[in-house]
């Protein structure tokens, strides 16, 4: 398959796209490309959306830790 050569105007199409907030498989369908292209390119014109929740430091102290989870022994969490 031979590689696509974006147009200025694409590129400007996929911009606003992402600046809208489309995900990458909605602008791929409303562009009529592979959502592999679309990511490809997002990633070359340096368009990312940062991930809320991976760039919030864990809450327990031990979950810092080399990415560790220290889990407390079943006897201390009582029930039956």
């Amino acid at each position: 398959m031979a590689k696509h050569i974006w147009t200025e105007a694409e590129e400007g199409e996929i911009r606003r796209h992402f600046a809208a907030g489309l995900s990458h498989r909605e602008i791929a369908i409303a562009m009529g490309h592979s959502k592999f292209s679309v990511t490809s390119k997002l990633e070359r014109l340096g368009l990312r959306r940062v991930d809320p929740v991976s760039t919030n430091p864990p809450r327990r102290p031990e979950l810092q830790r080399a990415g560790k989870v220290t889990l407390p022994p079943l006897a201390s969490l009582g029930g039956s």
